[in-house]
C-alpha cells in the first residue's frame, strides 16, 4: 500500500486507477496524514438474464378491469352519496 499527497495523486490519478484494478490501495494524504483510499471495487457486477421466467407467467387479458365488488364500494359511500342519503 502506498501513501501519496494530493498532488502527487492527482498528476497519477489514471495510473492510480489502473492499480485499484489490479487490486492495489493507494491512500491519499495531506501533509503526511491520510485523507482517502483508493481501493478496487470488489463488487462484481451481476450478471442480467434474460427470459429467466419465459413460459412461466401468464398475464390475463383483463388484468387491469376494474373489479366491480371494489368499485361498488367506492359508488356506495363518500360524502355525496351521505348527502343523497339524507
Amino acid at each position: 500500500m502506498k501513501q501519496l499527497n494530493i498532488a502527487e495523486a492527482r498528476a497519477q490519478f489514471s495510473k492510480l486507477m489502473k492499480d485499484a484494478a489490479l487490486g492495489e490501495t493507494t491512500i491519499i494524504a495531506r501533509r503526511g496524514k491520510p485523507l482517502a483510499r483508493i481501493v478496487p471495487f470488489d463488487d462484481p457486477p451481476s450478471k442480467i438474464t434474460f427470459g429467466t421466467y419465459n413460459g412461466t407467467i401468464s398475464i390475463p387479458e383483463d388484468f387491469d378491469a376494474p373489479d366491480q365488488s371494489v368499485v361498488d364500494m367506492f359508488e356506495s359511500s363518500g360524502p355525496l352519496m351521505r348527502e343523497r342519503k339524507v
